[in-house]
């Protein structure tokens, strides 16, 4: 994530690494948003459907754990490789304990 946005953050830093991943999460956002979903960069759960290559939440879910070029290439449909690992963090968005804290 350094060499793509040109930074040297320090992965074991707790900061650090959680400014490389929300600033790699924007930019699978916007990337994904402008390839598939018209430049729209909702990421609400209630745009989803059943299908989950349906909404550019779970997309990003995807993509953010198997990489950006599992899930978006030019000229592809978009795809889902990951579709158990989605479903858990998507369970966790609205289920977990942790939640409440």
């Amino acid at each position: 994530m350094n060499q793509r946005f040109g930074q040297s953050y320090d992965v074991w830093d707790y900061r650090d690494n959680a400014y490389l991943g929300s600033t790699y999460l924007a930019w699978l956002t916007k990337y994904i948003g402008d390839m598939y979903f018209d430049a729209d960069y909702r990421l609400d759960a209630d745009l989803c459907t059943s299908e989950l290559n349906s909404c550019l939440l779970n997309a990003i879910i995807a993509a953010y754990n198997y990489g950006h070029g599992a899930v978006a290439r030019e000229g592809e449909p978009l795809t889902i490789p990951n579709p158990s690992y989605v479903r858990n963090v998507r369970a966790l968005m609205s289920e977990c304990v942790c939640l409440g804290f």
